[in-house]
């Protein structure tokens, strides 16, 4: 049998091990888990807008995710396209801007789409000497382009 120390030492014990789980909980927890579709769009928007790519990449990978038919999904689309450009990720960016162009063929921003796209590629061949020596593009062959 136990006896009374013992009871309130076990009851201590389990209490002491419950609480002690939510000290070792995931300090990188999502704390974007919560939010609406507007917010993540305007998180990620301002992540963009200062120059955090990364950030707003995730932000609007999120929103991709939760909510893939809500009113911010298609402008997330080509913002997203955008953020992969200005990150130096091509195939990304031009995958997303084919994504779009393959849901909303007939949208006014479509255009805007194939232009990302055309830029991503048409920059896919330059590298570090390219930025510091000028160079003729008009000289380039366009073929990288059309991708």
């Amino acid at each position: 049998m136990i006896n009374n120390k013992m009871k309130k030492i076990l009851i201590l014990s389990v209490v002491l091990i419950a609480s002690g789980c939510s000290l070792f909980s995931d300090k990188n927890a999502d704390t974007a888990e919560n939010w609406s579709a507007e917010r993540l769009y305007f998180e990620a928007k301002g992540a963009m807008d200062s120059g955090n790519y990364k950030q707003a990449i995730e932000h609007y990978q999120k929103l991709q995710a939760r909510f893939p038919f809500g009113k911010f999904s298609k402008q997330a689309q080509l913002d997203m396209a955008y953020s992969y450009y200005k990150q130096g990720e091509t195939a990304a960016s031009v995958a997303a801007a084919d994504r779009f162009i393959k849901l909303y063929p007939t949208q006014p921003s479509a255009d805007y789409a194939y232009y990302i796209k055309g830029l991503a590629l048409f920059n896919q061949g330059k590298g570090f000497v390219d930025r510091y020596i000028p160079r003729d593009d008009y000289q380039r062959d366009p073929g990288a382009s059309l991708g």
